[in-house]
């Protein structure tokens, strides 16, 4: 009897083992390339492992020649570059590609990352698609981009170098005109954009697109895409990545409470937004280089002069963390410091402040939060600006 159980027992071992091999080999990856005129230098890799970690991979290239291999779940969103980018000629030693778990050969120039080409991979076939389409828009903005990067770096320098506030005002309007520019063409390359992910929304490319810019889009927008999208998709770790988005931005609709947070505002006092419970609140995102933000200032001031006190509190939110004087010049310009003004606490990538709390991807943005502490309004850029005025009409004329 011990013998046959113990039969079964390697049988089973067997069969395990042979599902786990197949799942490995199903899942492998293997990525021949070529990258010209260099030897005994390295390639950097980084991607997402089936497992769902987070690896940084090196590759040597020995006679312009590489290879790299390992085990990923689906097609993934992969960083390749140089070691050392300041080595090789020309602007462009690093790009992203999409590789998958098949057998896929790569050739790259020096100095041209971004013009590598990519074979066996659907999905990176299908991001070299959106870019032809977009190119329309990239070959307009791409040169006043690289002028936009310029003139930032020098603007830089010159405040480091202490330069004169006539100078230095000159810069920012020339670097706000060049943002004006290169906006004008959001539309467009949103449209273009928008058309694609409707046409492949199993594609990889709409999932990674949509998760990085979910700020972006209204919530509906991005619920829409998540309901298009196969069961099988929403299950990958792409899939997951925005669904987590999703529910994020879920967090900060009409209907949830707001979430609470504490500051230091303009005459340095503590701020913190539970104070105000048994008032509402209108939290004003803006920037002092946010047109729009600042043409709305005296109908603002009009508002908070008409309901502004007892029953209602404006907090003024600044995405101005790097620049302190120019937030508080602003604030005395424009007259806003008759309500609490506080800056976002943005720092980089790493740490999205107030707005991040708040999901918030478009200045001006302002939340209506009645005196419960739940958010009844949201209102994103000028376009809703009358959609607050009337709800303010209408939550204060019945008292």
């Amino acid at each position: 009897m011990k013998k046959v159980h113990c039969l079964f027992l390697l049988i089973f071992m067997f069969s395990s083992g042979v599902q786990a091999q197949s799942k490995l080999t199903k899942n492998k990856f293997v990525l021949s390339g070529e990258l010209k005129g260099i030897n005994e230098q390295y390639l950097i890799f980084s991607y997402t492992t089936m497992t769902g970690n987070r690896v940084k991979d090196s590759v040597l290239v020995l006679n312009e020649k590489f290879r790299i291999e390992g085990y990923i779940s689906e097609p993934t969103r992969t960083f390749i570059s140089h070691s050392n980018p300041s080595k090789l000629n020309g602007n462009s030693n690093f790009t992203w590609i999409f590789i998958e778990p098949a057998k896929m050969k790569i050739s790259i120039v020096p100095g041209k990352f971004n013009e590598l080409k990519l074979e066996g991979s659907k999905t990176q076939d299908e991001l070299m698609k959106l870019n032809k389409m977009l190119s329309i828009v990239s070959d307009k903005t791409g040169p006043i981009f690289k002028e936009y990067n310029t003139l930032s770096n020098y603007y830089t320098q010159r405040k480091k170098d202490n330069a004169g506030k006539n100078e230095l005002l000159e810069l920012e309007n020339k670097l706000a005109l060049l943002r004006e520019e290169m906006d004008s063409y959001s539309g467009q390359r949103r449209s273009i954009s928008n058309a694609f992910y409707k046409k492949h929304p199993d594609s990889y490319v709409t999932i990674y697109n949509l998760t990085t810019q979910a700020r972006s889009y209204l919530y509906t927008e991005l619920a829409d895409y998540y309901s298009s999208m196969s069961m099988n998709v929403k299950k990958s770790q792409a899939g997951l990545e925005f669904k987590k988005v999703l529910d994020k931005i879920d967090e900060s609709l009409p209907g949830k409470m707001a979430p609470g947070f504490v500051s230091i505002d303009l005459l340095g006092d503590s701020l913190k937004l539970s104070s105000f419970k048994g008032k509402y609140v209108m939290l004003d995102f803006w920037a002092t280089w946010c047109k729009p933000c600042r043409a709305e200032n005296p109908k603002l001031i009009d508002l908070y002069k008409k309901y502004g006190g007892e029953k209602l509190e404006f907090i003024g939110i600044a995405d101005d963390d790097r620049r302190v004087a120019e937030w508080k010049a602003a604030i005395k310009k424009d007259g806003i410091g008759i309500w609490k003004q506080i800056l976002s606490g943005k720092q980089g990538e790493t740490v999205k402040g107030i707005g991040g709390l708040f999901n918030i991807y478009l200045l001006p943005t302002k939340i209506l939060i009645n005196p419960d502490g739940v958010i009844i309004g949201r209102y994103v850029g000028s376009e809703d600006k009358d959609k607050f005025y009337q709800q303010l009409d209408s939550l204060f004329a019945k008292e």
